[in-house]
């Protein structure tokens, strides 16, 4: 059949993929129109409104009925599902594959820059097949999702007619690993090629670069748990992405062909809202250490969606989460149960609220660092995140204090402008309009605290400018003018004229996930495109990037100037877990090392209080377990 093909003005998709076992190929046919090609295995729809607010929207959704007769037909569905995806959105996907890979700010440089990047993946791919035959639930996951890229492969493949724009199997795996090459680069680096590096801004930027500002404000009556991504203003064809799976969904920010959120925000089927914020890791010997192998490790992507499709809790979360460590993609995680939440009781219960910060390695000081802060929320009321690790061993161990030693504030996990900004700002988040006005906030030039802090290195030891666009929640590289350490000081080259911004704002309510008129729905509050709130509109046509060649935009609209939009997401019940998947403190602390001897440290018990040490002394104060299997 004719492929359908995405147009500009809203156009609505939605097929049923049916299963032919005796050619092993599949058939997309409109929803509802009877077919004898064979069984319906999944079902995808896509609504085009990206030109029109910002997003498409995606749902694909394996056959329960279809995927329960056989563990062959389960794999099945996950692959039917991707093949509607590749075949609905096959002009999206190869759009954005461009836009990431191409140019001088794309992965193809980075796999280009070492021989050992392509044959990694190869081996780490290998590891991840045998691994999904492993009959345990993260095994079962991941044998489905591995599917849903070769089924992505296979509907691109049908849809896309033009020889030269073909995409395989490795490249889909590509495209969702993209996040974390960036460190199997550095694993293979020497001291010398760190130094070449950085002579390419664009290149060093794309292997070690900040993303992301978080925001979860706690409320008598309701949770605001927000993200804003910082990424390269190509990145913005954007889809707003659910999945269904035996009875389990995951709702995310995603990417045209992209099978995580890469951002990340996530809200999944059993009311969990996780996120993260990047982690600067500039202690390169931990990749060189732990990171070359690339087997006997998960990517980061799949152990993300192996948790979000799996736990039923936070610190259950951690523990997926936690297993096979690869230590790539380096983050602070949170996990946010809204289950838990109960309005106008003023404290919330224990394991409601965990964070997780990701090294390379598997013990203490490396490895994953977790703790249930839920106590902090009580005290607090908030919690921010803003790229700069929180946990005392993770902080010294990736190098962050040394930054903060040398290069000032800018690396300091109380005094960075992020942090500052939020503790000052966080009481004014009241309701939905305050919180979505803090997640848009950039009044640069006008804010003390956009300020750029260290100037020794600039001429005359004073700044020009002397604020940063780069110093706020929701950054705008764009709005800096060119210049280099004389203008900027040493942070140059994140305070400076950047290809980087923060390009959209996600938000998940407790309101809108648990109190929604239908238990089986949860609504979301997005808008994608750089702030506006202080600053001008976005135009490609009237930004520094104009006549840059190097930065790839296909398929991008000139302005961004969309709005807010509320997303709803019809999804199953909560999946209450067997008594043997209890998740106690206990049950966490030992789980951790399940199924792949990794050992990881779960801070059961920390101080809170308004400050916070920055030393290795602190870890003296916490009631440390690690256990190694």
């Amino acid at each position: 059949m004719t492929p359908f093909v995405a147009s500009a003005d809203g156009d609505f998709q939605y097929i049923d993929v049916r299963y032919n076992a005796t050619q092993n190929k599949f058939s997309p046919t409109q929803k509802g129109v009877n077919s004898t090609f064979g069984p319906v295995a999944a079902s995808v729809s896509t609504n085009f409104t990206f030109y029109v607010n910002g997003w498409d929207i995606v749902v694909a959704s394996g056959n329960d009925e279809f995927m329960s007769a056989s563990e062959e037909n389960r794999l099945i569905g996950y692959r039917a599902a991707g093949y509607g995806e590749g075949y609905l959105n096959y002009v999206r996907i190869y759009q954005n594959y461009v836009n990431s890979f191409n140019g001088s700010n794309g992965v193809t440089d980075m796999l280009l820059s070492s021989p050992e990047i392509v044959p990694w993946i190869d081996r780490h791919m290998m590891y991840l097949k045998n691994r999904s035959l492993v009959g345990d639930d993260i095994g079962r996951v991941i044998g489905g999702l591995l599917a849903l890229m070769d089924g992505l492969a296979e509907g691109y493949a049908d849809a896309n007619t033009d020889a030269t724009q073909s995409l395989n199997t490795t490249q889909f795996f590509w495209l969702s690993f993209q996040a974390e090459v960036g460190d199997i680069m550095t694993a293979y680096s020497t001291e010398e090629d760190v130094k070449m590096w950085k002579l390419f801004p664009t290149l060093d930027m794309r292997r070690n670069s900040r993303h992301c500002s978080a925001l979860i404000r706690v409320l008598p009556t309701d949770v605001f748990f927000a993200h804003d991504t910082w990424s390269s203003f190509n990145s913005m064809m954007r889809q707003y992405k659910t999945y269904t799976f035996e009875n389990r969904s995951v709702t995310m920010s995603g990417y045209p062909g992209v099978v995580h959120s890469i951002d990340d925000w996530y809200m999944t089927s059993n009311r969990l809202a996780v996120t993260e914020t990047t982690n600067g890791v500039y202690n390169e010997s931990l990749f060189r250490e732990f990171v070359k192998d690339g087997t006997n490790t998960i990517s980061e992507f799949l152990r993300v969606m192996v948790a979000n499709f799996l736990a039923y809790d936070s610190p259950s979360w951690v523990k997926y989460f936690s297993t096979e460590n690869s230590g790539t993609y380096n983050n602070q995680w949170m996990v946010f149960d809204m289950k838990k939440f109960t309005p106008n009781t003023g404290v919330l219960p224990a394991d409601t609220f965990w964070v997780a910060e990701q090294l390379p390695g598997s013990e203490y000081p490396y490895g994953v660092t977790a703790a249930d802060l839920t106590a902090h929320l009580n005290s607090e009321a908030h919690w921010a995140s803003y790229n700069i690790p929180y946990f005392p061993n993770v902080y010294d161990v990736s190098g962050n204090w040394q930054q903060e030693q040398q290069f000032g504030n800018f690396f300091s996990y109380t005094n960075y402008s992020r942090a500052e900004i939020f503790r000052r700002d966080y009481l004014n988040v009241s309701d939905l309009d305050s919180m979505k006005a803090m997640m848009r906030y950039n009044n640069f030039k006008h804010d003390p605290l956009s300020l750029i802090s260290n100037c020794k290195a600039a001429t005359n030891g004073t700044c020009d400018p002397k604020f940063s666009a780069m110093l706020t929640i929701a950054s705008r590289g764009d709005l800096n003018p060119p210049g280099g350490e004389a203008q900027y000081g040493v942070n140059y080259q994140f305070l400076g004229l950047r290809d980087h911004c923060a390009t959209d704002t996600k938000i998940a309510t407790w309101s809108k996930m648990m109190n929604n008129t239908s238990s089986n729905a949860f609504t979301s509050v997005i808008i994608n495109g750089p702030t506006t709130d202080q600053q001008p509109i976005f135009s490609w046509d009237t930004s520094p990037f104009a006549t840059n060649t190097d930065i790839i935009r296909v398929g991008l609209p000139n302005t961004y100037n969309f709005g807010f939009e509320e997303f709803s997401t019809v999804v199953p019940a909560a999946i209450i877990p067997l008594a043997s998947s209890s998740s106690s403190n206990h049950d966490v602390a030992i789980g951790l090392g399940v199924a792949g001897a990794v050992v990881v440290v779960v801070i059961l018990a920390v101080l809170v209080g308004k400050t916070r040490k920055t030393t290795r002394d602190q870890s003296e104060q916490m009631n440390l377990v690690s256990e190694s299997v």
